[in-house]
């Protein structure tokens, strides 16, 4: 199973929404910009506010888009703190000579047409989300209020990088499973305390980290273990330790619990108790 995979099936991943997807540290939107590759990513911790405010449409509808001071923009840069002073046509015009690629990124990522409709003296529709973009050794950062259809479009799981550390450092519970022996109703239900159940030959011990839900008898450690997904996505599990108890489980309920003992050369768990 691949980091991504592992990803989708994790418990607290699975059924999120668009909005906990976007509120990740771990998002990340691989773009284009200016025909080049780049890295789109939220900045949660933005504290920017001195930035050019448009009011743009995406396809007709409203929205305010706000763009921060960046070298990226020479002539902008230039006459950052002097733009108050200038004409709203001359600063249109600083925009949309310099920062024509990262508009058509917008387009390109919203898959909406973008026009600017002028300085924006209004407020969002919606609360503005920060971008940084980083392409090469340049960092450009834009706010934009997203619609809820956007935060959709923008809120997949397939966007959250499973090699940052927030990712990474999630934990779940896991059990050392030791067997799993098949046994009919019938040497189920005659099952009592002092009985020995065969373990298969060969039997391997493994982590697991969903409860079995079929009929074979599960022979599971007695205390739960916790699994990162560092450890999981990089197949480096810990060894599964040695026990002499055990929980026996069946149709994901524990049914009973027993002692590691052997049958002439086999091993076998003696049945102590059973619910």
């Amino acid at each position: 199973m691949d980091a991504f995979e592992l990803l989708r099936r994790w418990p607290t991943w699975e059924k999120a929404n668009a909005a906990t997807v976007l509120a990740s540290p771990a998002w990340r939107m691989p773009v284009k910009f200016d025909g080049r590759d780049a890295k789109l990513r939220l900045d949660a911790a933005s504290e920017q506010s001195d930035a050019v405010r448009l009011s743009v449409m995406f396809d007709g509808e409203h929205h305010v888009l706000e763009i921060f001071d960046s070298e990226a923009f020479p002539d902008l840069h230039l006459l950052w703190s002097k733009r108050g002073a200038l004409p709203e046509e001359i600063v249109l015009a600083l925009v949309e000579k310099e920062c024509g690629p990262l508009l058509q990124l917008m387009e390109d990522v919203t898959r909406k047409q973008l026009s600017i409709e002028g300085l924006a003296s209004n407020s969002p529709a919606w609360v503005p989300k920060t971008f940084v973009l980083e392409e090469g050794g340049e960092v450009m950062s834009f706010a934009l209020d997203l619609s809820p259809a956007m935060e959709i479009m923008l809120g997949r799981l397939d966007l959250l990088d499973p090699s940052h550390e927030s990712i990474r450092s999630l934990e779940r519970p896991a059990e050392a499973e030791y067997a799993a022996v098949s046994l009919s109703d019938d040497d189920f239900a005659s099952l009592a305390p002092g009985d020995f159940v065969l373990l298969p030959d060969g039997a391997e011990p493994k982590w697991t980290v969903e409860k079995p839900l079929d009929g074979q008898l599960h022979v599971l450690g007695p205390e739960v273990a916790s699994l990162t997904f560092a450890q999981m996505a990089d197949d480096a599990l810990p060894p599964v330790p040695d026990s002499g108890a055990f929980s026996l489980v069946r149709f994901g309920e524990k049914i009973a619990t027993g002692t590691r003992s052997k049958v002439g050369d086999r091993p076998a768990v003696k049945i102590v108790e059973k619910n």
